[in-house]
């Protein structure tokens, strides 16, 4: 018996962006904005200038 080996197929892009890495750089830089925003809200509650 033989069996067909089909070739892998092309990943669909993602739904927002035109490629995943695009995706993945606006996912990083959310992150950074949120990681500074906590930090300053942190500092503000905690009274340090």
């Amino acid at each position: 018996m033989s069996e067909s080996v089909e070739p892998p197929r092309a990943e669909a892009p993602p739904p927002l962006l035109s490629s995943w890495r695009n995706l993945y750089v606006l996912l990083l830089v959310e992150l950074g904005a949120l990681v500074a925003l906590f930090y300053a809200l942190t500092r503000w509650a905690t009274g340090s200038p």
